[in-house]
C-alpha cells in the first residue's frame, strides 16, 4: 500500500494508479535546459507546455495535450509550471518572454526552435507545426 501525503490527483499526474502520463512534468529551469540540450544527442524533439496552476485555459488544455502526446510517441512531451521551483520557474518564464499562458516550446537539435501562445482552441496549430 502506498502511503503518502500527496493528493491523489498529484499521484495520478506522476503516473501512479494507472498508465503513465504522456506529458511529464519538469521540476525547474535546469531540467528544462537539460531537456533542450538533450534533444541534440537523443535525436528526439520535445514539446514543453508552460502553464500555471491558476490558468483555466492551461487546465482545460491538459487532457487534449495528453491525447495529442499519446499520438506522437516519437516525441517527448513535458510541462513546466510557473508556481513550482522556489521562484526559479518564474524567472525562467520572464527570461523567455513568456507573458501569457499556455505557451508551447518545441525543442530540437539542442535548441528551442519554436515558441508560441497556444490556448486550447489553437492546439491544432501545434499539430501542424509538429507535422512540418
Amino acid at each position: 500500500m502506498l502511503v503518502t501525503s500527496m493528493p491523489l490527483v498529484a499521484l495520478l499526474r506522476l503516473g501512479f494508479g494507472g498508465a503513465p502520463t504522456p506529458v511529464r512534468p519538469l521540476a525547474d529551469p535546469e531540467a528544462f535546459r537539460s531537456l533542450v540540450q538533450g534533444t541534440q544527442t537523443s535525436g528526439r524533439a520535445a514539446v514543453v507546455k508552460f502553464s500555471s496552476e491558476r490558468c483555466k485555459a492551461c487546465a482545460s488544455m491538459q487532457p487534449k495535450l495528453e491525447r495529442l502526446a499519446a499520438g506522437w510517441p516519437e516525441l517527448d512531451f513535458h510541462a513546466l509550471t510557473y508556481e513550482e521551483g522556489d521562484g526559479a520557474n518564474r524567472k525562467l518564464f520572464r527570461s523567455l518572454g513568456i507573458t501569457k499562458l499556455p505557451y508551447m516550446t518545441i525543442a530540437a537539435g539542442g535548441e528551442a526552435v519554436d515558441g508560441f501562445l497556444c490556448p486550447p482552441k489553437k492546439l491544432p496549430m501545434l499539430e501542424l507545426k509538429l507535422e512540418a
